[in-house]
């Protein structure tokens, strides 16, 4: 059997709901990637601080700095008032690892979309790892592969539509709606935290995305929805209503249609990968 070219040395999904501070304060001989899906932390890198928000990607090298701090003042809930913070992370080295990264200047810290095709991938690793009957090497190491060539693809998709002009004011309503999707938002709110007009809110959101302010609402839902699904115990009633629906009925449909599955097949098709620790 091939020897891989990439070893997976920890690979998880963490929801934290209690104030938390990792040890890990520089990564050595591996390339640490971590992902914010949901609420928003503090990290340290190499001695600086940042903010963390939803599709906020973390990109460190062997040898970088590495702190994390998900604590009351910037990760509570902004409804409940609870610490809510979740992230995937992938830690691995490999000559494979090291030609990916020396591909392009990578910074610390980009945005992608949350894409739920990069999501899969990512739990589909997780779980591939924890297997630790059938020999799976080789399928964790073309995994890694194909997340990081569909990061990539991500990542060159968000540097475009911000080539093409897209207004400062559509990425600020998108940000806004990336971390506060599970308020009750409205137009007229999303506007006003702005400080621009429902109509012109609209018109520079639609140029920019192709599709309206509400209809990406629901996109958002609907991620962070099927991530709970796949990730929690919870109720689909409850999962519904964490992620911002107040109607079961609308948010099982909505589904449907975004997914191809009704919520409870979903949960049936996606083995829960529980919380890991490691890096996140």
């Amino acid at each position: 059997m091939k020897i891989p070219e990439i070893i997976v040395q920890g690979v998880g999904y963490s929801h934290h709901t209690k104030p938390y501070a990792s040890s890990v304060r520089n990564h050595l001989d591996r390339y640490l990637l971590r992902l914010q899906v949901q609420g928003v932390c503090r990290a340290i890198l190499d001695g600086e601080d940042h903010l963390i928000r939803p599709g906020d990607l973390i990109l460190s090298p062997p040898g970088g700095g590495y702190v994390l701090h998900v604590e009351e003042a910037c990760s509570a809930d902004p409804v409940s008032g609870c610490i809510d913070s979740g992230d995937y992370h992938l830690n691995c080295r490999g000559e494979w690892m090291r030609q990916w990264w020396s591909r392009s200047s990578r910074s610390t810290i980009v945005r992608v979309p949350l894409d739920e095709g990069l999501l899969s991938t990512w739990r589909k690793l997780i779980l591939e790892k924890r297997n630790l009957s059938d020999g799976n090497e080789e399928l964790q190491d073309y995994l890694v592969r194909v997340l990081c060539l569909s990061l990539d693809r991500l990542i060159q998709v968000e540097q475009r539509q911000l080539a093409r002009g897209g207004s400062h004011v559509a990425y600020a309503i998108k940000r806004y709606v990336e971390q506060h999707a599970t308020d009750a938002l409205t137009l007229e709110r999303i506007a006003r935290a702005l400080g621009v007009s429902i109509s012109g809110a609209c018109h520079h959101f639609k140029l920019a995305f192709g599709q309206s302010i509400m209809h990406y609402v629901v996109e958002v839902r609907l991620a962070i929805a099927a991530e709970r699904i796949a990730s929690s115990g919870a109720s689909l009633e409850e999962v519904a209503r964490a992620a911002g629906f107040r109607s079961y009925p609308y948010f099982s449909r909505a589904f449907r249609r975004r997914f191809g599955l009704a919520p409870s097949q979903y949960r049936d098709s996606e083995p829960a990968a529980a919380p890991a620790r490691f890096g996140g």
